[in-house]
């Protein structure tokens, strides 16, 4: 948060706005769902493959998966943080630690 420029204290809010958000999110995907289960009726296309009606929100819900996995690979910086070679010893505790833990019976 504080890496993207913003001030620790409005942490809190950026919550309450991603909470606030994932609800209206969730209400419109139902309104929608219905929407396209209503559009057309279940329609069997050959043997055990249907169309329409009740698969409709899930062909609508892989097309909005493909459209914003898209937006994320092409927009997303990752924070992959400093990196640090262990050059003096300094995960012995953990080997150390690893070692006991695998003693222990």
């Amino acid at each position: 948060h504080t890496a993207r420029g913003f001030h620790g204290d409005q942490l809190s809010a950026s919550f309450s706005i991603a909470f606030f958000g994932n609800s209206l999110v969730a209400i419109l995907a139902g309104e929608l769902g219905q929407y396209t289960a209503d559009i057309l009726p279940l329609t069997q296309l050959s043997g055990s493959f249907h169309y329409g009606g009740y698969t409709a929100p899930f062909v609508t819900a892989n097309m909005f998966l493909v459209f914003c996995f898209s937006l994320l690979t092409s927009t997303w910086s990752e924070n992959y943080g400093q990196s640090s070679k262990d050059v003096d010893g300094k995960n012995d505790g953990l080997f150390e630690a690893a070692q006991l833990i695998a003693a222990q019976p």
